[in-house]
C-alpha cells in the first residue's frame, strides 16, 4: 500500500539504514534462538517427567496416545 507523497528509498547506502536492517535481523536470530531454547527445556522436562514414571504409567500414557491417534477426524 502506498501513500500519496510518501517515498521511501531503501538501499542501505545510508549507516542509519544499514544499522536498521541489521538489528531487525538481530532480532529475528535472537527471537529463532529463543524459541529453539524453550523447545529444548520443553522435551527436557517432558523426558525428565517420563524418566520419573512407573512402567505401568508409561505404558498407560502410551496406550492413551495410541487411542487419542485412532479417534476419526473431527473428535
Amino acid at each position: 500500500m502506498q501513500h500519496p507523497g510518501l517515498q521511501l528509498e531503501w538501499n542501505n547506502s545510508r549507516p542509519e539504514q544499514r544499522q536498521a536492517l541489521d538489528n531487525f535481523y538481530r532480532s529475528i536470530q535472537n527471537m529463532q534462538m529463543q524459541e529453539q531454547a524453550m523447545q529444548r527445556m520443553e522435551r527436557q522436562q517432558r523426558l525428565e517427567q517420563l524418566r520419573s514414571m512407573s512402567p505401568e504409567q508409561r505404558q498407560q500414557q502410551f496406550l492413551n496416545f495410541v487411542q487419542q491417534q485412532q479417534l476419526p477426524p473431527g473428535r
